[in-house]
């Protein structure tokens, strides 16, 4: 058996996680007020956190020796290997991390994947790649599917505000502040590692409008996923999905610390990965 392994980034409710056996390497995010570092013990008590203060926690990736004591443990275990799925690597050192882990282990098959991805766009790749290993692949038929399978995936997500990216450095605050000035509410696509705009929309109700309608235009979706960030609106946006689709079987996490630092409150995304 093959045992798969990624970071909390991915996004993966605590459930799934535990139901699939799947390990979630943590990154870490640290809160600090008054040069005190403040303990953040759920992602419900994150968000309620980033909406009372205007300041941004520190985010770490986590160390090889992280890794490696995970891969360490898959090997003691009896698993036959270890495929390992991160954060994209343009957005993190959890990638790189987790190859210099990877190093540590001697005599056991590792093979560290960069999703290409965040939150749930890399929690479907895990996913998919923890179905195959359930369903019997070997070790390098899981590989190639999953990497084959991550060119499927795009997050399309409306942002509330651009403040957040702007505090954290990922854009440049003339483009920030103009989209503070003119209340723009921008779409943006994420897809194999490159962050690109979509559209820009006046209001939240128009950005959400524009978002649902974008995904009607996909017709060869293999699995789709909502995210967002305590956004007070989710349950009628996760509603107009499972309409959009014909099912009820949408996944719908929080997007967590890791994304959500950068993103800010009242994100919604749709992760999608096509056939």
């Amino acid at each position: 058996m093959i045992k798969i392994i990624t970071d909390t980034a991915a996004d993966i409710p605590p459930e799934i996680l535990s139901e699939k056996n799947i390990v979630a390497v943590p990154l870490g995010v640290y809160f600090y007020k008054n040069n005190t570092e403040m303990s953040i013990d759920s992602v419900e008590e994150f968000w309620k956190t980033m909406a009372a203060d205007t300041f941004l926690p520190k985010t770490s990736a986590p160390s090889p020796g992280s890794f490696a004591e995970s891969f360490a443990t898959a090997q003691s275990e009896g698993y036959e290997g270890v495929i390992c799925i991160t954060l994209a690597s343009e957005l993190s050192g959890t990638y790189e991390a987790a190859l210099v882990g990877a190093q540590e282990v001697k005599n056991f098959p590792i093979e560290v994947i960069d999703s290409k991805s965040v939150t749930l766009g890399e929690g479907l790749l895990v996913l998919f790649a923890s179905e195959l290993a359930n369903n019997g692949l070997s070790f390098q038929e899981i590989v190639d599917a999953t990497c084959k399978k991550r060119e499927k995936i795009k997050i399309l997500a409306l942002l509330d505000t651009l403040e957040y990216l702007k505090l954290g450095g990922r854009i440049g605050a003339l483009s920030s502040m103009i989209g503070t000035l003119l209340s723009v509410k921008p779409i943006i696509e994420i897809k194999f590692g490159a962050l690109s705009t979509v559209s820009k929309q006046r209001t939240r109700s128009r950005g959400i409008d524009f978002l649902t309608d974008l995904l009607k235009t996909y017709t060869n979706l293999e699995k789709v996923a909502v995210v967002h960030s305590m956004a007070p609106d989710i349950d009628s946006i996760t509603e107009s999905v499972t309409g959009i689709l014909g099912t009820e079987d949408v996944l719908t996490s929080y997007i967590g610390p890791i994304v959500g630092t950068y993103s800010g409150p009242g994100t919604i995304g749709f992760c999608l990965m096509e056939k």
